[in-house]
C-alpha cells in the first residue's frame, strides 16, 4: 500500500480488494503509535503481534464474511 489510508472506507477496501494485507496496513499505525507513546502516554499497551493476530481476520475474509469494520484498527480508552 503506497501511503497510509485516510478514510476507513479506503482502509477497508484496499484490504478486501487484496490491495494490501492487514498487517501491511496496520504497520504504519502501530509505528507511529510506538514512536510517540513514550512522549504522548497515549496507550497502555501497544500488540506488536500483528501479523499472527490478523491471521484470524484473514481468514474470515477470505471465506468471505464482510463486517463493516473487520480488519480496522481501532484504540479504546479503558482508564
Amino acid at each position: 500500500m503506497p501511503e497510509t489510508p485516510q478514510t476507513i472506507a479506503v482502509y477497508t477496501d484496499a484490504i478486501r480488494t487484496k490491495k494490501t494485507t492487514i498487517a501491511e496496513a496496520l504497520a504504519p499505525f502501530l509505528e507511529n503509535a510506538q514512536k510517540r507513546n513514550s512522549a504522548l502516554n497515549v496507550y497502555l499497551e501497544l500488540f506488536s503481534d500483528i501479523a499472527e493476530q490478523t491471521k484470524s481476520v484473514e481468514e474470515r475474509l477470505a471465506k468471505g464474511e464482510v463486517l463493516p469494520l473487520l480488519g480496522v484498527p481501532i484504540a479504546i480508552k479503558d482508564n
